[in-house]
Protein backbone atom coordinates (compact mmCIF):
# COMPACT_ATOMS: atom_id res chain seq x y z
CA UNK A 1 0.00 0.00 0.00
CA UNK A 2 2.81 2.44 0.84
CA UNK A 3 4.35 2.24 -2.66
CA UNK A 4 0.91 2.92 -4.15
CA UNK A 5 0.48 6.01 -1.98
CA UNK A 6 3.91 7.19 -2.95
CA UNK A 7 2.97 6.80 -6.61
CA UNK A 8 -0.22 8.78 -6.05
CA UNK A 9 1.74 11.59 -4.40
CA UNK A 10 4.18 11.63 -7.29
CA UNK A 11 1.32 11.90 -9.76
CA UNK A 12 -0.04 14.99 -7.98
CA UNK A 13 3.32 16.79 -8.13
CA UNK A 14 3.38 19.13 -11.12
CA UNK A 15 6.48 19.41 -13.25
CA UNK A 16 8.17 22.79 -13.16
CA UNK A 17 7.69 24.63 -16.45
CA UNK A 18 9.95 27.52 -17.41
CA UNK A 19 9.34 29.94 -20.28
CA UNK A 20 11.41 29.46 -23.39
CA UNK A 21 13.25 31.64 -24.25
CA UNK A 22 14.04 32.98 -20.75
CA UNK A 23 12.25 36.25 -20.03
CA UNK A 24 9.19 35.37 -22.12
CA UNK A 25 5.73 34.54 -20.74
CA UNK A 26 3.77 31.33 -20.25
CA UNK A 27 0.48 33.21 -20.61
CA UNK A 28 -1.52 32.32 -23.70
CA UNK A 29 -5.08 32.99 -24.92
CA UNK A 30 -6.33 29.91 -23.07
CA UNK A 31 -4.91 31.03 -19.71
CA UNK A 32 -6.29 34.55 -20.24
CA UNK A 33 -9.77 33.13 -20.93
CA UNK A 34 -9.53 31.15 -17.71
CA UNK A 35 -8.42 34.32 -15.88
CA UNK A 36 -11.43 36.23 -17.25
CA UNK A 37 -13.79 33.51 -16.07
CA UNK A 38 -12.32 33.08 -12.58
CA UNK A 39 -11.86 36.78 -11.82
CA UNK A 40 -14.93 38.19 -13.60
CA UNK A 41 -13.00 40.32 -16.08
CA UNK A 42 -15.22 41.82 -18.77
CA UNK A 43 -14.80 40.86 -22.41
CA UNK A 44 -14.64 44.57 -23.27
CA UNK A 45 -11.24 44.82 -21.58
CA UNK A 46 -8.49 44.07 -24.11
CA UNK A 47 -5.96 41.53 -22.81
CA UNK A 48 -3.09 40.49 -25.09
CA UNK A 49 -1.00 37.33 -24.71
CA UNK A 50 2.72 38.09 -25.26
CA UNK A 51 4.76 36.51 -28.04
CA UNK A 52 8.02 34.66 -27.29
CA UNK A 53 9.92 37.80 -28.27
CA UNK A 54 8.09 40.04 -25.75
CA UNK A 55 9.49 40.81 -22.29
CA UNK A 56 7.78 42.19 -19.20
CA UNK A 57 9.60 45.53 -19.02
CA UNK A 58 8.87 46.51 -22.65
CA UNK A 59 5.09 46.42 -23.29
CA UNK A 60 3.66 47.59 -26.63
CA UNK A 61 2.65 51.21 -27.00
CA UNK A 62 -0.70 51.90 -25.32
CA UNK A 63 -0.50 48.78 -23.12
CA UNK A 64 0.76 48.03 -19.62
CA UNK A 65 2.30 44.87 -18.17
CA UNK A 66 0.32 42.88 -15.57
CA UNK A 67 0.74 39.47 -13.96
CA UNK A 68 -1.96 36.81 -13.67
CA UNK A 69 -1.04 36.47 -9.99
CA UNK A 70 -2.30 40.01 -9.32
CA UNK A 71 -5.87 38.98 -10.10
CA UNK A 72 -6.28 35.30 -9.17
CA UNK A 73 -4.13 35.43 -6.00
CA UNK A 74 -3.94 39.09 -4.93
CA UNK A 75 -7.66 39.79 -5.70
CA UNK A 76 -6.94 42.91 -7.80
CA UNK A 77 -9.76 44.19 -10.02
CA UNK A 78 -10.52 46.37 -13.05
CA UNK A 79 -10.54 49.31 -13.30
CA UNK A 80 -7.39 49.57 -11.25
CA UNK A 81 -8.15 51.53 -8.04
CA UNK A 82 -7.39 55.22 -7.99
CA UNK A 83 -5.44 55.11 -4.72
CA UNK A 84 -3.06 52.49 -6.14
CA UNK A 85 -2.28 54.42 -9.33
CA UNK A 86 -1.67 57.65 -7.39
CA UNK A 87 0.56 55.83 -4.93
CA UNK A 88 2.65 54.36 -7.77
CA UNK A 89 2.81 57.72 -9.58
CA UNK A 90 4.11 59.47 -6.46
CA UNK A 91 6.89 56.89 -6.17
CA UNK A 92 7.61 56.99 -9.93
CA UNK A 93 7.21 53.26 -10.69
CA UNK A 94 4.79 51.14 -12.69
CA UNK A 95 2.49 48.44 -11.34
CA UNK A 96 4.47 45.52 -12.76
CA UNK A 97 7.51 46.49 -10.66
CA UNK A 98 5.67 45.60 -7.41
CA UNK A 99 5.69 42.00 -6.22
CA UNK A 100 2.45 40.21 -5.16
CA UNK A 101 3.16 40.69 -1.44
CA UNK A 102 3.30 44.45 -1.96
CA UNK A 103 0.03 44.37 -3.94
CA UNK A 104 -1.66 42.37 -1.15
CA UNK A 105 -0.42 44.81 1.46
CA UNK A 106 -1.68 47.90 -0.39
CA UNK A 107 -5.07 46.34 -1.11
CA UNK A 108 -5.37 45.15 2.49
CA UNK A 109 -4.75 48.62 3.93
CA UNK A 110 -7.22 50.09 1.45
CA UNK A 111 -9.92 47.55 2.39
CA UNK A 112 -9.42 48.28 6.11
CA UNK A 113 -9.79 52.01 5.47
CA UNK A 114 -12.99 51.47 3.49
CA UNK A 115 -14.39 49.28 6.24
CA UNK A 116 -13.69 52.11 8.69
CA UNK A 117 -15.63 54.43 6.38
CA UNK A 118 -12.81 56.67 5.18
CA UNK A 119 -11.11 57.27 1.86
CA UNK A 120 -7.39 56.88 2.56
CA UNK A 121 -5.05 59.36 0.91
CA UNK A 122 -1.69 58.73 -0.71
CA UNK A 123 -0.02 60.65 2.11
CA UNK A 124 -1.57 58.41 4.79
CA UNK A 125 -0.75 55.28 2.80
CA UNK A 126 2.89 56.34 2.45
CA UNK A 127 3.27 56.71 6.21
CA UNK A 128 1.64 53.33 6.87
CA UNK A 129 3.86 51.44 4.39
CA UNK A 130 7.53 51.00 3.67
CA UNK A 131 8.72 50.98 0.03
CA UNK A 132 11.67 48.59 -0.41
CA UNK A 133 13.87 47.36 -3.26
CA UNK A 134 13.65 43.64 -4.05
CA UNK A 135 16.57 41.69 -5.49
CA UNK A 136 19.36 43.44 -7.36
CA UNK A 137 19.04 47.20 -7.75
CA UNK A 138 19.44 47.02 -11.53
CA UNK A 139 16.40 44.70 -11.78
CA UNK A 140 14.13 47.63 -10.74
CA UNK A 141 11.78 45.41 -8.70
CA UNK A 142 10.18 46.61 -5.47
CA UNK A 143 8.02 45.47 -2.57
CA UNK A 144 5.74 47.22 -0.08
CA UNK A 145 5.75 46.21 3.59
CA UNK A 146 4.55 47.46 6.98
CA UNK A 147 6.27 50.51 8.39
CA UNK A 148 8.19 49.99 11.61
CA UNK A 149 5.67 49.53 14.42
CA UNK A 150 2.71 49.99 12.02
CA UNK A 151 1.72 46.38 11.32
CA UNK A 152 -1.74 46.16 9.72
CA UNK A 153 -1.65 43.24 7.26
CA UNK A 154 -0.11 39.84 8.02
CA UNK A 155 -0.57 36.18 7.13
CA UNK A 156 0.81 36.39 3.60
CA UNK A 157 1.59 33.26 1.56
CA UNK A 158 5.15 32.07 2.08
CA UNK A 159 5.97 32.49 -1.60
CA UNK A 160 4.44 33.05 -5.00
CA UNK A 161 5.57 30.32 -7.38
CA UNK A 162 7.39 32.18 -10.15
CA UNK A 163 4.63 34.72 -10.70
CA UNK A 164 6.85 36.56 -13.22
CA UNK A 165 6.54 33.59 -15.61
CA UNK A 166 2.94 34.57 -16.43
CA UNK A 167 2.56 38.16 -17.55
CA UNK A 168 0.29 39.71 -20.15
CA UNK A 169 -0.49 43.12 -21.61
CA UNK A 170 -3.66 45.15 -20.89
CA UNK A 171 -4.83 48.10 -22.95
CA UNK A 172 -4.69 51.45 -21.13
CA UNK A 173 -8.24 52.82 -21.28
CA UNK A 174 -11.10 53.92 -19.02
CA UNK A 175 -12.09 50.25 -18.64
CA UNK A 176 -8.75 49.32 -17.08
CA UNK A 177 -7.85 52.56 -15.26
CA UNK A 178 -9.93 55.34 -13.72
CA UNK A 179 -10.38 58.18 -16.22
CA UNK A 180 -8.54 60.73 -14.08
CA UNK A 181 -5.59 58.36 -13.59
CA UNK A 182 -4.81 57.46 -17.22
CA UNK A 183 -2.09 60.11 -17.38
CA UNK A 184 -0.52 58.66 -14.22
CA UNK A 185 0.01 55.20 -15.72
CA UNK A 186 3.67 54.33 -16.24
CA UNK A 187 4.70 51.56 -18.64
CA UNK A 188 8.48 51.95 -18.58
CA UNK A 189 10.35 50.34 -15.68
CA UNK A 190 12.26 53.06 -13.88
CA UNK A 191 14.11 53.56 -10.63
CA UNK A 192 11.94 54.61 -7.70
CA UNK A 193 11.95 58.30 -6.78
CA UNK A 194 11.53 58.92 -3.06
CA UNK A 195 8.63 61.39 -2.66
CA UNK A 196 8.69 64.38 -0.36
CA UNK A 197 5.81 64.11 2.10
CA UNK A 198 4.73 66.70 4.71
CA UNK A 199 5.75 65.83 8.24
CA UNK A 200 3.08 64.25 10.45
CA UNK A 201 3.18 64.01 14.23
CA UNK A 202 3.68 60.68 15.95
CA UNK A 203 0.37 61.11 17.78
CA UNK A 204 -1.50 61.41 14.50
CA UNK A 205 0.24 58.30 13.12
CA UNK A 206 -0.57 56.37 16.30
CA UNK A 207 -4.24 57.39 16.12
CA UNK A 208 -4.37 56.53 12.43
CA UNK A 209 -2.82 53.10 13.03
CA UNK A 210 -5.12 52.43 16.01
CA UNK A 211 -8.18 53.25 13.94
CA UNK A 212 -7.23 50.75 11.22
CA UNK A 213 -5.96 48.04 13.60
CA UNK A 214 -9.17 46.04 13.84
CA UNK A 215 -7.47 42.65 14.03
CA UNK A 216 -8.95 41.61 10.67
CA UNK A 217 -5.69 41.95 8.72
CA UNK A 218 -4.81 38.28 8.19
CA UNK A 219 -4.69 37.89 4.42
CA UNK A 220 -4.91 34.11 4.20
CA UNK A 221 -7.83 33.62 6.59
CA UNK A 222 -9.91 36.79 6.33
CA UNK A 223 -9.51 38.34 2.87
CA UNK A 224 -11.70 37.27 -0.03
CA UNK A 225 -13.22 38.82 -3.12
CA UNK A 226 -16.60 39.12 -1.36
CA UNK A 227 -15.05 41.08 1.49
CA UNK A 228 -13.38 43.44 -0.96
CA UNK A 229 -16.70 43.96 -2.79
CA UNK A 230 -18.45 44.74 0.51
CA UNK A 231 -15.69 47.18 1.44
CA UNK A 232 -15.93 48.95 -1.92
CA UNK A 233 -19.68 49.35 -1.48
CA UNK A 234 -19.28 50.77 2.05
CA UNK A 235 -20.34 54.36 2.62
CA UNK A 236 -17.66 56.98 3.14
CA UNK A 237 -18.53 59.37 5.98
CA UNK A 238 -18.33 62.98 4.87
CA UNK A 239 -16.90 64.33 8.14
CA UNK A 240 -14.58 61.47 8.90
CA UNK A 241 -10.88 62.11 8.57
CA UNK A 242 -8.42 59.26 9.02
CA UNK A 243 -6.75 59.54 12.41
CA UNK A 244 -9.27 62.05 13.86
CA UNK A 245 -11.84 59.73 15.39
CA UNK A 246 -15.37 58.74 14.46
CA UNK A 247 -17.86 61.18 12.96
CA UNK A 248 -20.97 59.33 14.03
CA UNK A 249 -23.04 60.64 16.99
CA UNK A 250 -22.31 59.12 20.36
CA UNK A 251 -25.01 57.56 22.58
CA UNK A 252 -25.23 60.69 24.74
CA UNK A 253 -25.66 62.88 21.65
CA UNK A 254 -28.37 60.57 20.35
CA UNK A 255 -30.21 60.80 23.72
CA UNK A 256 -29.89 64.58 23.61
CA UNK A 257 -31.39 64.65 20.10
CA UNK A 258 -34.30 62.45 21.21
CA UNK A 259 -34.91 64.69 24.23
CA UNK A 260 -34.92 67.78 22.04
CA UNK A 261 -37.41 66.16 19.68
CA UNK A 262 -39.67 65.21 22.61
CA UNK A 263 -39.42 68.72 24.05
CA UNK A 264 -40.44 70.26 20.74
CA UNK A 265 -43.30 67.76 20.52
CA UNK A 266 -44.49 68.47 24.08
CA UNK A 267 -44.63 72.21 23.35
CA UNK A 268 -47.52 71.56 20.93
CA UNK A 269 -51.26 71.89 21.71
CA UNK A 270 -51.93 68.20 22.12
CA UNK A 271 -49.77 67.74 25.25
CA UNK A 272 -51.32 68.43 28.72
CA UNK A 273 -49.43 71.05 30.68
CA UNK A 274 -49.68 72.97 33.93
CA UNK A 275 -50.96 76.51 33.61
CA UNK A 276 -47.88 78.67 33.16
CA UNK A 277 -47.28 82.20 31.97
CA UNK A 278 -46.86 82.83 28.28
CA UNK A 279 -43.34 84.10 28.92
CA UNK A 280 -42.09 80.83 30.36
CA UNK A 281 -40.27 79.90 27.13
CA UNK A 282 -37.79 82.51 25.95
CA UNK A 283 -38.04 83.51 22.28
CA UNK A 284 -34.39 82.70 21.74
CA UNK A 285 -35.15 79.03 22.33
CA UNK A 286 -37.63 78.83 19.47
CA UNK A 287 -35.28 80.78 17.27
CA UNK A 288 -32.46 78.34 17.93
CA UNK A 289 -34.79 75.42 17.36
CA UNK A 290 -35.68 76.81 13.94
CA UNK A 291 -32.05 77.21 13.00
CA UNK A 292 -31.40 73.60 13.95
CA UNK A 293 -34.03 72.17 11.61
CA UNK A 294 -32.63 70.15 8.65
CA UNK A 295 -34.20 72.52 6.11
CA UNK A 296 -32.25 75.49 7.41
CA UNK A 297 -29.35 76.58 5.20
CA UNK A 298 -25.79 76.01 6.33
CA UNK A 299 -24.23 79.02 8.06
CA UNK A 300 -20.77 79.68 9.34
CA UNK A 301 -21.00 79.97 13.13
CA UNK A 302 -18.68 82.19 15.15
CA UNK A 303 -16.21 80.52 17.50
CA UNK A 304 -17.66 79.85 20.98
CA UNK A 305 -16.67 81.97 23.95
CA UNK A 306 -14.96 80.59 27.06
CA UNK A 307 -18.23 80.73 28.99
CA UNK A 308 -20.04 78.75 26.31
CA UNK A 309 -17.29 76.16 26.29
CA UNK A 310 -17.44 75.79 30.08
CA UNK A 311 -21.22 75.48 29.97
CA UNK A 312 -20.98 72.91 27.17
CA UNK A 313 -18.50 70.83 29.17
CA UNK A 314 -20.70 70.95 32.27
CA UNK A 315 -23.75 69.90 30.28
CA UNK A 316 -21.82 67.08 28.59
CA UNK A 317 -20.71 65.75 31.98
CA UNK A 318 -24.29 65.95 33.24
CA UNK A 319 -25.58 64.07 30.18
CA UNK A 320 -22.91 61.42 30.64
CA UNK A 321 -23.88 60.94 34.30
CA UNK A 322 -27.57 60.69 33.46
CA UNK A 323 -27.13 58.28 30.54
CA UNK A 324 -24.75 56.01 32.45
CA UNK A 325 -27.39 55.35 35.13
CA UNK A 326 -25.12 56.28 38.03
CA UNK A 327 -26.15 58.29 41.10
CA UNK A 328 -29.46 56.56 41.79
CA UNK A 329 -31.60 58.28 44.39
CA UNK A 330 -30.20 61.64 43.44
CA UNK A 331 -32.37 64.27 41.85
CA UNK A 332 -30.30 64.45 38.64
CA UNK A 333 -31.58 67.52 36.84
CA UNK A 334 -33.83 69.15 39.45
CA UNK A 335 -32.92 72.85 39.57
CA UNK A 336 -32.16 74.61 42.84
CA UNK A 337 -34.76 76.67 44.72
CA UNK A 338 -33.28 79.93 43.49
CA UNK A 339 -33.28 78.65 39.89
CA UNK A 340 -36.88 77.52 40.22
CA UNK A 341 -37.84 80.86 41.71
CA UNK A 342 -36.02 82.83 39.01
CA UNK A 343 -36.82 80.79 35.94
CA UNK A 344 -40.26 79.65 36.79
CA UNK A 345 -42.14 82.21 38.93
CA UNK A 346 -45.44 80.66 37.94
CA UNK A 347 -44.69 77.56 40.00
CA UNK A 348 -45.95 79.37 43.11
CA UNK A 349 -49.17 80.39 41.37
CA UNK A 350 -50.20 76.80 40.69
CA UNK A 351 -51.53 76.33 44.24
CA UNK A 352 -54.92 75.30 42.97
CA UNK A 353 -53.66 71.81 42.28
CA UNK A 354 -52.60 69.47 45.01
CA UNK A 355 -49.10 69.96 46.39
CA UNK A 356 -47.77 66.55 45.42
CA UNK A 357 -49.19 66.53 41.90
CA UNK A 358 -48.14 70.11 41.31
CA UNK A 359 -44.60 69.54 42.43
CA UNK A 360 -44.27 66.43 40.24
CA UNK A 361 -45.65 68.15 37.18
CA UNK A 362 -43.49 71.19 37.74
CA UNK A 363 -40.43 69.00 38.21
CA UNK A 364 -41.17 67.09 35.01
CA UNK A 365 -41.81 70.29 33.09
CA UNK A 366 -38.65 71.91 34.37
CA UNK A 367 -36.67 68.78 33.60
CA UNK A 368 -37.98 68.66 30.05
CA UNK A 369 -37.30 72.35 29.47
CA UNK A 370 -33.79 72.12 30.88
CA UNK A 371 -33.08 69.02 28.84
CA UNK A 372 -34.42 70.80 25.78
CA UNK A 373 -32.11 73.75 26.39
CA UNK A 374 -29.19 71.44 27.10
CA UNK A 375 -29.92 69.52 23.91
CA UNK A 376 -30.18 72.68 21.86
CA UNK A 377 -26.90 73.96 23.22
CA UNK A 378 -25.28 70.57 22.62
CA UNK A 379 -26.58 70.46 19.06
CA UNK A 380 -25.35 73.99 18.53
CA UNK A 381 -21.84 73.07 19.57
CA UNK A 382 -21.99 69.77 17.69
CA UNK A 383 -22.92 71.60 14.54
CA UNK A 384 -20.21 74.16 15.16
CA UNK A 385 -17.59 71.43 15.63
CA UNK A 386 -18.96 69.51 12.65
CA UNK A 387 -18.76 72.56 10.41
CA UNK A 388 -15.21 73.18 11.49
CA UNK A 389 -14.34 69.51 10.97
CA UNK A 390 -15.89 69.55 7.51
CA UNK A 391 -14.02 72.71 6.65
CA UNK A 392 -10.76 71.22 7.92
CA UNK A 393 -11.43 68.01 6.02
CA UNK A 394 -12.12 69.83 2.77
CA UNK A 395 -9.01 71.92 3.24
CA UNK A 396 -7.07 68.79 4.14
CA UNK A 397 -8.30 66.95 1.05
CA UNK A 398 -7.38 69.93 -1.12
CA UNK A 399 -3.98 70.09 0.55
CA UNK A 400 -3.39 66.36 0.12
CA UNK A 401 -4.44 66.56 -3.55
CA UNK A 402 -2.08 69.49 -4.03
CA UNK A 403 0.69 67.60 -2.25
CA UNK A 404 0.09 64.57 -4.46
CA UNK A 405 0.18 66.73 -7.57
CA UNK A 406 3.34 68.45 -6.33
CA UNK A 407 4.93 65.09 -5.54
CA UNK A 408 4.05 63.78 -9.01
CA UNK A 409 5.40 66.94 -10.62
CA UNK A 410 8.51 66.76 -8.45
CA UNK A 411 9.08 63.15 -9.47
CA UNK A 412 8.68 64.08 -13.13
CA UNK A 413 10.98 67.06 -12.64
CA UNK A 414 13.59 64.87 -10.99
CA UNK A 415 13.26 62.40 -13.84
CA UNK A 416 13.70 65.15 -16.43
CA UNK A 417 16.68 66.58 -14.53
CA UNK A 418 18.30 63.14 -14.40
CA UNK A 419 17.71 62.65 -18.11
CA UNK A 420 19.15 66.09 -18.87
CA UNK A 421 22.20 65.36 -16.76
CA UNK A 422 22.66 62.02 -18.53
CA UNK A 423 22.30 63.74 -21.92
CA UNK A 424 24.80 66.41 -20.91
CA UNK A 425 27.27 63.74 -19.84
CA UNK A 426 26.75 61.92 -23.14
CA UNK A 427 27.24 65.17 -25.08
CA UNK A 428 30.48 65.93 -23.22
CA UNK A 429 31.72 62.39 -23.84
CA UNK A 430 30.85 62.67 -27.53
CA UNK A 431 32.60 66.02 -27.75
CA UNK A 432 35.73 64.55 -26.19
CA UNK A 433 35.63 61.59 -28.57
CA UNK A 434 35.07 63.94 -31.51
CA UNK A 435 38.03 66.12 -30.47
CA UNK A 436 40.25 63.04 -30.14
CA UNK A 437 39.23 61.83 -33.59
CA UNK A 438 39.78 65.29 -35.07
CA UNK A 439 43.28 65.44 -33.55
CA UNK A 440 44.07 61.97 -34.85
CA UNK A 441 42.70 62.88 -38.29
CA UNK A 442 44.75 66.08 -38.49
CA UNK A 443 47.88 64.18 -37.42
CA UNK A 444 47.17 61.51 -40.02
CA UNK A 445 46.66 64.14 -42.72
CA UNK A 446 49.96 65.79 -41.77
CA UNK A 447 51.77 62.45 -41.90
CA UNK A 448 50.14 61.66 -45.26
CA UNK A 449 51.26 65.02 -46.62
CA UNK A 450 54.81 64.40 -45.42
CA UNK A 451 54.77 60.92 -46.93
CA UNK A 452 53.42 62.33 -50.18
CA UNK A 453 56.21 64.89 -50.31
CA UNK A 454 58.84 62.23 -49.57
CA UNK A 455 57.37 59.96 -52.22
CA UNK A 456 57.38 62.76 -54.78
CA UNK A 457 60.99 63.57 -53.90
CA UNK A 458 61.98 59.91 -54.20
CA UNK A 459 60.10 59.62 -57.48
CA UNK A 460 61.86 62.64 -58.89
CA UNK A 461 65.27 61.42 -57.69
CA UNK A 462 64.65 57.93 -59.04
CA UNK A 463 63.44 59.27 -62.34
CA UNK A 464 66.55 61.43 -62.60
CA UNK A 465 68.84 58.50 -61.82
CA UNK A 466 66.92 56.25 -64.13
CA UNK A 467 67.30 58.71 -66.96
CA UNK A 468 71.04 58.87 -66.29
CA UNK A 469 71.30 55.07 -66.26
CA UNK A 470 69.31 54.90 -69.48
CA UNK A 471 71.71 57.30 -71.11
CA UNK A 472 74.73 55.37 -69.90
CA UNK A 473 73.33 52.02 -71.01
CA UNK A 474 72.46 53.48 -74.35
CA UNK A 475 76.02 54.65 -74.71
CA UNK A 476 77.41 51.30 -73.50
CA UNK A 477 75.23 49.28 -75.83
CA UNK A 478 75.76 51.55 -78.80
CA UNK A 479 78.77 53.51 -79.87
CA UNK A 480 80.96 52.66 -76.84
CA UNK A 481 80.55 48.93 -77.45
CA UNK A 482 81.42 49.29 -81.12
CA UNK A 483 84.38 51.54 -80.31
CA UNK A 484 85.68 49.01 -77.82
CA UNK A 485 85.36 46.17 -80.31
CA UNK A 486 86.95 48.21 -83.08
CA UNK A 487 89.79 49.25 -80.78
CA UNK A 488 90.42 45.67 -79.80
CA UNK A 489 90.42 44.60 -83.46
CA UNK A 490 92.78 47.45 -84.47
CA UNK A 491 95.19 46.62 -81.65
CA UNK A 492 95.22 42.96 -82.71
CA UNK A 493 95.87 43.89 -86.36
CA UNK A 494 98.65 46.28 -85.40
CA UNK A 495 100.24 43.65 -83.21
CA UNK A 496 100.06 41.09 -86.03
CA UNK A 497 101.53 43.53 -88.55
CA UNK A 498 104.36 44.26 -86.14
CA UNK A 499 105.12 40.57 -85.86
CA UNK A 500 105.17 40.25 -89.65
CA UNK A 501 107.54 43.18 -90.03
CA UNK A 502 109.89 41.91 -87.36
CA UNK A 503 112.97 39.79 -87.80
CA UNK A 504 111.52 36.84 -85.96
CA UNK A 505 108.46 36.15 -87.96
CA UNK A 506 105.89 33.89 -86.28
CA UNK A 507 104.79 30.60 -87.59
CA UNK A 508 101.36 31.22 -89.05
CA UNK A 509 99.90 27.76 -88.49
CA UNK A 510 101.12 27.87 -84.91
CA UNK A 511 99.57 31.33 -84.36
CA UNK A 512 96.32 30.21 -85.95
CA UNK A 513 96.12 27.26 -83.61
CA UNK A 514 96.92 29.44 -80.63
CA UNK A 515 94.22 31.99 -81.53
CA UNK A 516 91.65 29.28 -82.19
CA UNK A 517 92.45 27.74 -78.83
CA UNK A 518 91.97 31.12 -77.08
CA UNK A 519 88.81 31.91 -79.08
CA UNK A 520 87.08 28.69 -78.18
CA UNK A 521 86.09 29.63 -74.52
CA UNK A 522 84.81 33.08 -75.49
CA UNK A 523 83.31 32.38 -78.88
CA UNK A 524 79.82 33.65 -77.66
CA UNK A 525 81.04 36.71 -75.77
CA UNK A 526 79.00 39.03 -78.03
CA UNK A 527 75.80 37.13 -77.31
CA UNK A 528 76.45 37.02 -73.53
CA UNK A 529 77.10 40.76 -73.46
CA UNK A 530 73.93 41.41 -75.46
CA UNK A 531 71.86 39.20 -73.10
CA UNK A 532 73.21 40.94 -69.98
CA UNK A 533 72.54 44.33 -71.48
CA UNK A 534 68.97 43.29 -72.37
CA UNK A 535 68.41 41.98 -68.82
CA UNK A 536 69.53 45.28 -67.31
CA UNK A 537 67.21 47.17 -69.62
CA UNK A 538 64.30 44.87 -68.75
CA UNK A 539 64.85 45.26 -65.00
CA UNK A 540 65.15 49.02 -65.29
CA UNK A 541 62.30 49.13 -67.84
CA UNK A 542 64.52 50.88 -70.41
CA UNK A 543 63.30 50.81 -74.00
CA UNK A 544 65.45 48.85 -76.49
CA UNK A 545 67.67 50.83 -78.88
CA UNK A 546 66.33 50.55 -82.44
CA UNK A 547 68.20 48.11 -84.69
CA UNK A 548 68.84 50.77 -87.33
CA UNK A 549 70.99 52.77 -84.96
CA UNK A 550 73.30 49.77 -84.40
CA UNK A 551 73.59 49.09 -88.14
CA UNK A 552 74.38 52.74 -88.82
CA UNK A 553 77.09 52.78 -86.18
CA UNK A 554 78.51 49.52 -87.58
CA UNK A 555 78.63 51.02 -91.07
CA UNK A 556 80.43 54.06 -89.74
CA UNK A 557 82.96 51.80 -88.02
CA UNK A 558 83.57 49.89 -91.25
CA UNK A 559 84.22 53.13 -93.08
CA UNK A 560 86.73 54.18 -90.45
CA UNK A 561 88.47 50.80 -90.67
CA UNK A 562 88.85 51.00 -94.47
Amino acid sequence: EQPKRAKKVKKKTKAKVCPEPPGSSLSDPKSLRRLRKNCGISEEIVLVAPTPADIADAPPTGYMTLFENYFDQCLLWFPLPRFLMRYLAVHGVCLAQINPRGIRHLLGVYVLSRECGVDISTENLSYLTDFRARGLSEELRYSVANSSGMTLIAGFPSKDDHFEYRFFFAEISERTVEADCIDLVKTRWERRVKPTMPKVSKEFLAAMHKELSSGNGNWKRLFSRKRIERALSAEILLRKVLGRGQARLSLREQIALEAAAKARGSSGTGAPRVAMPTTSTPPATSTRAKTLQPSAPKTVLPPPSSGDVAEFRRLSAERARISSGKGKGVDRVTPSKRQRADAYPAAAVGGEASASCGDGLLRDEAYSVVRSRYSELSLLFDRLVGDYDEDVRSRGSELSAANEANAALQSRLNEIVERNEALERDVLALQRVKKDYEDKLSNLKWRCAKAEEARDEMTRSFAKRTSEVVGLLAEIGGKVQNDMLNLTEIDANLEFIGLLQGSDQPDLPTEVKTLCRRRHPIYDAHDVFADLLASVRRVLEIPTVPAGAGETSAAVDDDVEV
